[in-house]
């Protein structure tokens, strides 16, 4: 997104240290009236919290000024068959579809500022739901996962396209495997390995955005709804007060301050009603049960959609991870550090992703040169600025949206401590599954500065392949 808040930011510090923020649900209810707005306000536990409470809420992060132009618009444009809005139906909700619920239950993301996650994950489940023909399919899935192991800040928030890439490259596992509400919001000191090899992973093949804020609003709307007949979307939108009290009805802004901005699932539109239909992840005690309806004709005056994701599942059967180094190893001062990792029992392999974790006073002095079993290599970082000594933990795949100098400098510009995240590598990669994936393969982590020492503490290569032996079964994840 391209605005910057700046009420926000004069909100934050007005109110910062206030144990309470009381927002007068009857102010909004007089507003609701005077306008004659459809919708119903009603106290609840978030018109009690503080003002940063409620931030904490939303937590959709600005993306850098240069995602790459092939997730914006390269296979959202197939989907646009039914070219006009008589060509749609008059209605759709993903809850009441060919006679079935392919909406997965509301979650809540108190406290933490991590709806990016949660709205990626719900999309995500409704996309499993469908694809298996399965609406009772009992699918739950974990969003500290992806969004603790995908570069998350508990009280900063995160990137809709970080959640996306995260899932395309690394993919959720179970909710049971990295529980939520087991959670304080620190940052993991350890790998997403540890989960990664034991439990079955679950990703998407690729998303692509849906809405483009330079068109006419109609054809947005077909955009949109084209995307939402083959499953629910991730969208985002302004968030100001009193929708904080929202409790029923065809919501539309009439009161309050801009408090910031928001990821939910998009799950389907009523015209005759003039709204889209959408999850929250507030919980069941918000809302409609926790969803909401939203004026469509004026976009809610909160500029619904502001941004639109869609995700397209993954049809390959399933993905082999290997590791690398697992134990700590020292990169020299000056010198460099090789480490091999040997891969069998695939077939097929369609796509890879490498995973690394480093540490250096200066990660300005590094690169790091992967090399496939018949010798052809791949520089994918060289010698990136920063100001965090801790590459915590790395996922290099050729479709991720941001650059790494685009995440690097984004983490750096919002003060995160470490570096984890999605990004494409400095150089393809992709091109080394043409030689062979199958032997082994090799990284080479160079220090070309005089000084400082550092540590490798782990890598691999991830493949999205088919299994043909029983070899290495424990680093085999099915989804």
């Amino acid at each position: 997104m391209k605005r910057i808040l700046f009420s926000g930011i004069i909100l934050v510090f007005l109110f910062t240290g206030m144990a309470s923020y009381a927002l007068d649900v009857e102010s909004v209810r007089r507003a609701i009236a005077e306008k004659n707005a459809g919708w119903t306000a009603a106290d609840n536990r978030l018109s009690r919290l503080s003002l940063t409470e409620q931030k904490r809420l939303l937590g959709v992060l600005e993306n850098p000024a240069s995602p790459l132009p092939r997730k914006i618009d390269s296979k959202s444009m197939n989907i646009d068959a039914r070219v006009s809005l008589k060509d749609l139906p008059a209605n759709l909700d993903w809850r009441n579809h060919n006679s079935g619920n392919w909406v997965s239950p509301v979650r809540d993301q108190n406290p933490w500022g991590s709806c990016a996650a949660f709205a990626s994950i719900a999309c995500l489940e409704s996309h499993l739901k469908i694809q298996s023909g399965n609406p009772t399919l009992d699918v739950d899935l974990s969003e500290r996962f992806i969004f603790a192991y995908g570069g998350g800040g508990a009280t900063k928030g995160w990137w809709t396209t970080q959640a996306a890439d995260f899932l395309m490259t690394v993919g959720a596992v179970p909710e049971s495997a990295c529980p939520y509400a087991a959670w304080d919001g620190s940052p993991p000191d350890d790998s997403a390995q540890v989960y990664l090899n034991s439990h079955p992973t679950y990703l998407i093949e690729d998303w692509a955005e849906i809405f483009y804020i330079y068109i006419p609003k109609a054809e947005n709307e077909i955009k949109v709804k084209n995307a939402l007949m083959e499953a629910p979307v991730v969208v985002l939108m302004d968030v100001y007060e009193d929708f904080l009290v929202y409790s029923g009805g065809v919501y539309e802004r009439v009161t309050g301050s801009l408090l910031g901005p928001h990821a939910i699932l998009l799950i389907g539109w009523d015209d005759a009603q003039d709204c889209w239909i959408c999850k929250n992840s507030w919980g069941e005690s918000w809302g409609e049960s926790g969803f909401f309806r939203i004026r469509k004709s004026n976009m809610g005056n909160s500029n619904f959609p502001d941004y639109a994701y869609r995700f397209y599942p993954r049809d390959s059967p399933g993905m082999c991870y290997y590791s690398g180094s697992q134990l700590p190893a020292v990169v020299p001062d000056a010198g460099y550090l090789s480490s091999d990792s040997d891969v069998r029992g695939l077939a097929g392999a369609t796509d890879v992703t490498f995973q690394v974790s480093l540490i250096h006073q200066r990660m300005e002095d590094l690169s790091c040169l992967l090399t496939s079993p018949l010798g052809a290599s791949s520089v994918m970082m060289y010698q990136k600025p920063a100001s965090s000594t801790h590459l915590t933990e790395f996922f290099l795949n050729d479709k991720s949206a941001f650059t790494l100098s685009d995440l690097v400098a984004a983490r750096d510009s919002m003060g995160f401590v470490g570096f984890r995240g999605c990004a494409k590598p400095d150089n393809p990669i992709s091109p080394l599954l043409y030689s062979s994936p199958y032997g082994y393969w090799n990284l080479k982590v160079s220090d070309n500065v005089s000084g400082e020492s550092g540590v490798l503490e782990s890598w691999g290569v991830y493949f999205a392949a088919n299994r043909v032996t029983a070899s290495h079964p424990e680093l085999w994840n099915k989804y």
